[in-house]
């Protein structure tokens, strides 16, 4: 039995992999796309109903994407009286393979009758994107025609500030720093009206400051219609062992905010996917100024939706702020001290976090426990008071993404100082009481707020603008809450009990309690 185009595709693949070169793979952010997941991806649109399709595959690559939108467009019974593709790829070599899959796919339409035209262009999409839009801002007539759908998998690149790119997309106003988020903004901008994109991206995009104007940009042109994500983050990429969470997202330029479609896999097979529908408004409050992008998987991420909602407050609320501990230790190496020595005070890492609280010094540890305090230095140090602390950082295989404990003063010394893998709530620059202080790291034990970071936090970084933006309760239930902490560590079932209590009787919630489903 021959071997359907895609099939062919899918073996060359793996040889196309190994022969490319590391340092331009590299350099090109460039991915190949399982055609597993290119079939998914291309099934995700809605069934055409143009006599004129024209498509956008920004970052071709072989042509997985295409020719999977094109096989979807034959196995649904599509009959449009033409096509026409604009596929770019920069890179020679996979444009060489490209044309090679190309053909075989005009042919097989031709021995339909229908009018296929593939336009390969070699050259950088973002440029070539940027002076087709550049007509059309300046109101100057063009012969642009728009396209009705758009599929990618873009390269996964930071913008370099001093490049032509960035130029280029600053010219037109556009609100990104990376590769995949230009590739997303610029194909909005180049579809039609109600014209559809389906892109495989990383899940960075749905939160923290980095990203907000670029939300900003896409919320206000389309609408989610359906989220797919991967509940094992090395499973989409792991021939080019890519570990940030990818997820592939459906959006509908100028749609109604309507229902999503949630769906997820173990990995790439999508037999099993799991589905479910939820309000536009679960994915995206639009009151929020921060316009985080949740995914609640299932019935459990409702429910601690629901939760998590019934608190109004953020830490702004309540006159508290959340810093990046500012000693970078290579950038003061001269002045970190392995012990105290005169003219000198604690330096804290999050190796010193033990339980919920700050174990200083660590005699045999590996990082310094202390730093000189000169005129190098001082700028860096905080005063010596009360700091709830939590990690930037966790590994992946930890069970817990945030690591919260309390900085209680060291006798005898006047300042401290916290490095930069760490956050600070603090209220502006100075500590807090104990006794918030306690709360606060009883409150960021729990269970509940665990379970909702993971909602819109595809990462194990913990950022202070992720802090900011999590749910947090009244000052006197978070003081109520300190009698949780008994100096060493936190009783985080009591928490969870006491918090759940809270949200059934205070607030009427009635909805199952999801740590006790989690549990089980």
């Amino acid at each position: 039995m021959s071997l359907s185009i895609l099939e062919q595709i899918e073996i060359r693949r793996h040889d196309v992999i190994a022969e490319l070169d590391t340092n331009k793979k590299s350099d090109y952010g460039q991915f190949m796309t399982p055609i597993s997941i290119a079939k998914a991806m291309a099934n995700m649109f809605e069934t055409p109903n143009h006599n004129h399709i024209r498509l956008l595959d920004p970052g071709a690559g072989t042509g997985s994407l295409t020719i999977s939108f094109l096989e979807m467009l034959f196995q649904r019974g599509c009959s449009p009286s033409s096509i026409q593709v604009s596929a770019y790829e920069i890179d020679s070599y996979l444009a060489d393979e490209l044309r090679k899959n190309s053909s075989l796919i005009i042919d097989k339409y031709k021995s339909r009758g229908c009018d296929l035209e593939i336009t390969i262009i070699e050259k950088d999409f973002i440029s070539s994107a940027v002076y087709s839009l550049i007509p059309r801002l300046n109101d100057h007539p063009t012969d642009f025609e728009p396209f009705s759908h758009v599929i990618m998998n873009p390269p996964y690149l930071k913008l370099s500030s001093s490049s032509e790119q960035r130029a280029l997309l600053d010219q037109i106003g556009l609100p990104v720093n990376n590769l995949y988020s230009a590739f997303v903004a610029l194909s909005l901008a180049l579809l039609s009206a109600d014209g559809h994109l389906v892109g495989i991206t990383p899940r960075s995009f749905c939160n923290g400051p980095y990203f907000n104007p670029f939300r900003k940009y896409i919320l206000q042109r389309a609408s989610f219609k359906h989220i797919h994500i991967f509940e094992r983050r090395d499973k989409a990429f792991n021939e080019d062992a890519v570990l940030q969470e990818n997820i592939i997202s459906y959006m509908q330029k100028c749609a109604t905010r309507d229902v999503v479609q949630i769906s997820s896999t173990n990995g790439r097979s999508f037999l099993d996917s799991k589905n479910r529908f939820v309000p536009h408004s679960k994915i995206v409050n639009e009151q929020d100024p921060d316009l985080i992008i949740r995914i609640p998987n299932n019935e459990f991420d409702d429910f601690v939706l629901d939760r998590m909602s019934s608190f109004s407050n953020r830490l702004g609320n309540i006159g508290l702020d959340v810093s990046t501990g500012p000693v970078v230790d290579f950038r003061v190496k001269k002045s970190l001290q392995k012990e105290l020595v005169i003219k000198s005070v604690p330096l804290i890492y999050p190796s010193h976090i033990n339980n919920q609280i700050v174990d200083w010094p660590l005699p045999n540890g590996k990082k310094p426990n202390a730093i000189l305090v000169n005129d190098s230095t001082d700028k860096w140090l905080y005063p010596n008071e009360h700091f709830p602390l939590v990690k930037r950082f966790s590994a992946k295989e930890e069970k817990r993404r945030i690591y919260p404990a309390c900085y209680d003063p060291i006798a005898s010394f006047s300042v401290v100082g916290f490095e930069n893998h760490l956050n600070i709530i603090h209220s502006s620059q100075s500590g807090i009481s104990k006794k918030l202080s306690r709360g606060l790291v009883a409150y960021f034990s729990s269970t509940i707020v665990d379970l909702y970071f993971r909602q819109f936090s595809g990462h194990t970084q913990v950022n202070a603008s992720d802090l900011r933006s999590i749910p947090i309760p009244r000052i006197e239930v978070l003081n109520d809450l300190s009698k949780f902490h008994d100096g060493t560590s936190v009783r985080q079932d009591q928490v969870d009990d006491y918090l759940e209590s809270l949200f059934q009787n205070f607030f009427g919630i009635k909805s199952p309690n999801p740590i006790l489903l989690a549990k089980n």
